[in-house]
C-alpha cells in the first residue's frame, strides 16, 4: 500500500537454492558456513528476508537460523512437509502473520 505521497515502502529480500543434500553434495558444510557467514555480514544491513531453498539437513536450518538471528532477522519459519520437509528457511526481520 502506498503513503500518503504515493511512495511503496521497499522491499530488500535475499534468495538461493543451497544444494544443500546430505551425502550427496559436494562441500555442503563449507557452503553452509560460507552462507551463514554472509548473512551474520549483513547485520545492520536493509535486509528483510532471505529466503532458501533446499536446506535438507536439520542443522543446517538451525545454523542458518542462529545467523540469522545474529543478523537481525529474529523470526524464521523451516517449512515441514512429506518424509524429509519441503527445504524451504525463511529468515526475516518481521513477525510472520500467516503462512
Amino acid at each position: 500500500m502506498a503513503d500518503v505521497q504515493g511512495r511503496y515502502p521497499e522491499l530488500s529480500v535475499l534468495t538461493l537454492n543451497c544444494w544443500g543434500i546430505a551425502l550427496l553434495t559436494p562441500n555442503r558444510r563449507q557452503r553452509v558456513g560460507a552462507l551463514g557467514a554472509f548473512i551474520q555480514s549483513q547485520s545492520g544491513s536493509q535486509l528483510d528476508l532471505v529466503l532458501l531453498q533446499e536446506v535438507w539437513v536439520s542443522a543446517d536450518a538451525a545454523f542458518l537460523q542462529e545467523c540469522g538471528q545474529a543478523a537481525g532477522l529474529p523470526f524464521s519459519v523451516l517449512f515441514k512437509s512429506g518424509l524429509f520437509g519441503s527445504g524451504l528457511l525463511t529468515l526475516s526481520r518481521s513477525v510472520f502473520l500467516a503462512f
